[in-house]
């Protein structure tokens, strides 16, 4: 099962992703510098028979040569652009932050990693409970004016995670340019990408008054102004965010899940009403009050891979 585990390292690409979506932060042309994508072709290349260290090692390195090389090249042809939000690439290893828990555990920053559940989660805090909202989740330098919930763990963290787990990136949720406009087609993706894209979140929190354990679907915290009823069974994707001059956007923006479609969040909302920002409302009884601490459990709704070595 590690073998299997670790092999799926090799998914969290380092490229350029194509022009596929709408974003109010970054621009539709993404330039990215030739150094970035030869290092992800030798990624992609490599095959991983190595521990899940030995291969976290290999990514995490690459990720931080692209986001230094790039940031020597601008300096170097004193462009000096300020990235999304006004930051340049952070150098930090996720490397210096994983932790082995047990066999079938993992903590790399905020985010444990569950193998053997299949899980993903993480802590955070109840932001908006009664007002229109555009993020499922977001972090706190991110748009928690328009957010359920906010969280410290960082979207590399989780893309990391997302990947280990066999998710693939769905990205037919997202416009196609053409002359950096969108336009009405969608992007394609394989039905195994958006099979494997799809997951539930749970949130839980202990009642300060009863000391109850509250659990809600995320789907149940969401009500449509129109319809008056709350999300039900829709699906939600994991699309990876993309590469923007070799720095990660969901880092940059700070974006983990939009309800309203988000090319640069790590994961969107992929029903009906995703790209309309006036629909969606909390539910506000069943809301924790603003600033109560909650655990957020991402599981993949696709069945495990076969391990051929078991």
């Amino acid at each position: 099962m590690l073998k299997s585990f670790t092999k799926s390292l090799m998914h969290l690409k380092l490229a350029t992703r194509k022009n596929n979506s709408f974003s109010t932060k970054i621009p539709p042309t993404h330039i990215v510098s030739n150094y970035t994508y030869t290092m992800y072709l030798k990624i992609k290349s490599f095959r991983f028979t190595t521990t899940f260290t030995s291969a976290l090692a290999l990514i995490s390195g690459s990720y931080l040569l692209c986001a230094q090389k790039t940031k020597t090249e601008e300096v170097n042809n004193n462009q000096g652009a300020n990235e999304p939000n006004g930051k340049l690439a952070t150098e930090t290893n996720p490397l210096t932050e994983l932790k082995k828990i047990n066999e079938t555990t993992y903590q790399l920053g905020e985010v444990t990693i569950d193998k053997a559940e299949r899980s993903i989660s993480f802590n955070a805090t109840s932001e908006i409970t009664a007002a229109l909202v555009e993020y499922a989740i977001v972090n706190p330098q991110g748009k928690i004016h328009e957010a359920l919930f906010v969280t410290n763990a960082r979207p590399l963290h989780l893309n990391i995670a997302f990947k280990l787990l066999g998710f693939k990136e769905n990205k037919s949720l997202f416009r196609e340019f053409v002359n950096d406009l969108p336009t009405e087609n969608f992007q394609k993706a394989t039905a195994e990408q958006k099979a494997k894209s799809y997951f539930s979140t749970t949130i839980s929190w202990t009642d300060k008054k009863t000391k109850k354990k509250i659990s809600y679907n995320l789907n149940e915290l969401l009500m449509n102004a129109q319809t008056k009823k709350p999300l039900g069974p829709a699906k939600w994707s994991y699309g990876g965010s993309f590469m923007h001059r070799g720095q990660f956007v969901a880092e940059l923006n700070h974006d983990v899940i939009a309800i309203f479609t988000d090319r640069g969040a790590l994961a969107n909302y992929a029903g009906k009403g995703r790209e309309d920002d006036t629909l969606w409302f909390p539910v506000t009884e069943k809301m924790p009050a603003p600033g109560t601490e909650v655990s957020i459990t991402i599981k993949p709704e696709f069945p495990a891979g076969k391990n051929k070595n078991k």
